[in-house]
């Protein structure tokens, strides 16, 4: 981790010791008011985006305290279930029938989300996609409501892989009364028209920009150390040990109680299902290269003779043995390609096991003196509770007494009795 960090600083030391003047004029008056702007993870339900950070701005514009934040989807919080709470005295205020109100309500909602959908893209692919629209938002000591603009873009932090979202606020209702926005939002009543023309009474300068692709300017140099930080305290949540010290984010728990992890997890980890406390703690999402690695303990340091420096940030799926593949071919007795190709078949079965709530699977290793050993994977899908951080536990255990390295490659094919010989 602390490899990781080092190299972000410097980075930014080498860069713009401070934001251009246009950059901070773009935040502040074409994009937000007072640079309120949330970052949240990179998926969206019909909550919302999960909260990691919001700007000082932001609180000031919802008027909402920091201990409001952590755990939170944006929705819940100032968005469509917060004003849906208070949809009598919105109805009141504009004049319509109550009814009328909840459903144009939820049709604003509707264009909300999907906008950050477009916005979002895959996990492994951000889109290019500059999301804006306008959104029903509601202050909750002042109890009163107002139009939001809202701009979104997915960027990924480039030091972590970690894919964010961020979007600005701006109160435009001295642009787009409430009701104006309320009598457009139904099929027929020109919804999207009135969310073109507002953005078309924006400056020219903010579409030639071009901001989803542009990764110089130093609004990106600003998000992504921002977004930096909040994953560098995603990891310290990871590395905290019950017992130890005070935990660096105890007070954004709402659990009174600092011991999270409960007393069969430590049991799981330190016997039967892993070699010497090995395991790794990843971001949840899985692509052909495999899991994100954000913490690797010195267990799987020892079990991979490895640094955590060559893993952290990177994509791994234990097929570090791309060196030692012609070795292993001549010494299990096939052809180079034939190996690749079970080698592959078990990283699929990999794949298809990370999507469980718990997993298991067996897998070809390799550590760094080039030894070839049997790894036996432990998945486990948990949530972060003062966070609701979705995250990936793998614990690995080195089994090849149990399961010697030709039965393994010979049972790696679609004939061979894989998941067979992984049951048993």
């Amino acid at each position: 981790t602390g490899s990781v960090i080092a190299k972000a600083r410097v980075t930014a030391g080498n860069a713009q010791s401070s934001l251009p003047a246009w950059s901070y004029l773009f935040q502040q008056d074409q994009l937000s008011t007072k640079h309120a702007f949330i970052l949240g993870d990179s998926g969206v339900t019909y909550e919302g985006a999960t909260i990691r950070y919001a700007s000082r701005g932001c609180c000031e514009l919802f008027e909402l305290d920091a201990t409001d934040l952590g755990i939170i989807r944006c929705q819940n919080l100032v968005g469509y279930q917060c004003v849906s709470r208070h949809v009598g005295a919105l109805a009141a205020q504009v004049g319509m029938d109550l009814q009328q109100v909840k459903e144009r309500l939820q049709f604003v909602h509707d264009s909300l989300i999907q906008e950050v959908s477009l916005s979002l893209g895959s996990w492994d692919k951000p889109s290019s996609h500059l999301g804006c629209t306008l959104g029903l938002c509601y202050k909750a000591k002042a109890g009163t409501f107002f139009v939001c603009e809202l701009v979104m873009l997915c960027r990924t932090e480039p030091h972590t892989s970690w894919p964010y979202f961020a979007c600005f606020h701006r109160d435009v209702t001295h642009e787009v009364p409430v009701k104006r926005l309320l009598e457009a939002a139904h099929p027929t009543g020109g919804f999207e028209q009135l969310v073109r023309e507002h953005r078309s009474s924006k400056p020219a300068v903010f579409e030639s920009w071009d901001i989803a692709t542009n990764c110089d300017g130093g609004v990106f140099h600003y998000l992504d150390e921002k977004a930096f930080d909040v994953w560098t305290g995603m990891v310290k949540d990871a590395l905290w040990i019950p017992g130890l010290d005070a935990h660096p984010t105890k007070s954004r728990s709402l659990d009174p109680d600092p011991d999270r992890l409960p007393d069969w997890a430590y049991t799981v980890i330190q016997g039967g299902l892993s070699d010497q406390q090995s395991f790794t703690i990843c971001d949840n999402g899985i692509s052909a290269e495999g899991l994100t690695i954000l913490y690797v303990s010195s267990g799987f340091r020892d079990l991979f003779e490895c640094n955590a420096s060559e893993f952290l940030g990177t994509r791994s799926c234990y097929q570090c043995i791309d060196t030692q593949v012609v070795m292993a071919a001549h010494t299990l007795g096939m052809s180079v390609q034939e190996l690749q190709e079970r080698i592959q078949y078990m990283h699929k079965y990999f794949v298809q096991q990370s999507a469980e709530q718990v997993g298991f699977a067996l897998l070809l290793a390799c550590s760094r003196s080039g030894t070839l050993f049997v790894c036996a994977v432990t998945l486990m899908s948990r949530t972060e509770q003062a966070t609701a951080w979705r995250y990936s536990t793998l614990l690995q255990a080195d089994v090849t007494n149990e399961v010697g390295i030709q039965r393994l490659i010979e049972a790696a094919c679609p004939k061979g009795g894989f998941d067979q010989l992984v049951q048993e």
